[in-house]
């Protein structure tokens, strides 16, 4: 799906291949989150698929699947410092519908890597109809991870509303995740988005 994202520029939104998603045959599919602006206390983001990796490994070097390399750093790297992205959306084999270690190893140092520039996270399981959603940033020597829990989300959607985090004042250095902010749960493809999309 072709989308104007600014006035100079558009952007083809890949959807999910589904034929990587087959009982016998599972693979995780990374997506960029590309922002698209905001609407109150929401964020609204274009969730374009990228790579395909292997069996419980996400990658985002698409000439080595699943291979953790320099060259898919400094792509994803160039992608949020360059391209507007904001966050990084992948699929999980079915039964994994939360974040793994792994995920929040990596989505924490993102954090500590970009600041207070806020990047939001999306994971969803396969055969599933809901993804898990987080934010997280980091100011004055402290991550926050802002835990949004599960929304209803259709991968063949490509976007994604999610809450904008309140910048929070720093009591301490270290981590501190916040789960309460659980709204009602935001549907990806939100009426809103019929203007940007």
């Amino acid at each position: 799906m072709r989308v104007q994202y600014s006035d100079d520029f558009d952007l083809d939104l890949k959807p999910v291949d589904p034929k990587f998603h087959t009982n016998n045959g599972f693979r995780e599919q990374v997506a960029l989150l590309f922002y698209f602006g905001t609407v109150n206390d929401r964020v609204i983001l274009g969730r374009s698929f990228i790579s395909v990796g292997t069996p419980g490994a996400v990658q985002y070097d698409s000439d080595s699947p699943g291979q953790d390399t320099l060259r898919g750093w400094q792509y994803i790297d160039k992608m949020i410092e360059t391209e507007n992205v904001a966050g990084v959306f992948h699929t999980h084999p079915p039964g994994m519908s939360a974040f793994s270690g792994q995920d929040r190893t990596v989505q924490h140092g993102f954090a500590m890597s970009y600041g207070d520039r806020p990047l939001w996270y999306g994971v969803q399981a396969q055969g599933r109809d809901e993804s898990v959603c987080c934010c997280l940033y980091m100011k004055a020597g402290t991550v926050f991870r802002f835990n949004f829990g599960s929304m209803y989300d259709f991968l063949s959607n490509p976007t994604l509303v999610l809450p904008i985090p309140p910048l929070l004042e720093v009591p301490h250095s270290g981590m501190i995740e916040v789960n309460s902010l659980r709204h009602e749960p935001y549907r990806s493809g939100h009426p809103l988005m019929r203007h940007y999309i």
